[in-house]
C-alpha cells in the first residue's frame, strides 16, 4: 500500500513558515507539506522530541502574522530533522483558514505550471 492509498486526506506541497511551541520553547520551522489532518515539518529541534509529544503550531503569512494556530502531536520522525505532525484540535475557524490556505497554494501551483508551459 502506497502513502497515497494509506492517507484519508491528500497532502499538498508547500513552503510555509511556522513556529512550533512546546513548554514555552519556540522554534521556527518550515512546513514542507500540509493537509487538513497534519503537516510534514522541517527544522524541528529533535532533542527531547518523541512520538506523541504535543506541540502548538502557529502557521505564519509572508509578513510573519499568524494565519492559524493548531494543537498537534508528533506522529513520526524521519532522518533526524523532519517530523510528521498530526493535527489534534482544530477549531472550525482554523479549519476554514487551513482549507483556504491549501486552495490558495494549489491555485499558485497551477499558475506556475501554466507559466512554465507558456514559456516553453
Amino acid at each position: 500500500m502506497t502513502d497515497l492509498e494509506r492517507r484519508r486526506v491528500p497532502r499538498f506541497a508547500c513552503r510555509l513558515r511556522a513556529v512550533a511551541i512546546r513548554k514555552m520553547l519556540f522554534r521556527e520551522v518550515t512546513l514542507l507539506d500540509v493537509s487538513m489532518n497534519g503537516a510534514f515539518v522541517d527544522g524541528m529541534d529533535l532533542r527531547g522530541l518523541f512520538v506523541g509529544a504535543t506541540y502548538t503550531l502557529r502557521i505564519l503569512d509572508s509578513n510573519d502574522r499568524e494565519l492559524l494556530e493548531v494543537v498537534s502531536t508528533v506522529a513520526h520522525c524521519m532522518d533526524g530533522k523532519h517530523v510528521g505532525l498530526a493535527f489534534k484540535k482544530i477549531s472550525p475557524e482554523a479549519g476554514r483558514t487551513l482549507y483556504q490556505l491549501i486552495n490558495r497554494n494549489l491555485e499558485t501551483e497551477a499558475i506556475h505550471a501554466r507559466e512554465q508551459c507558456i514559456s516553453l
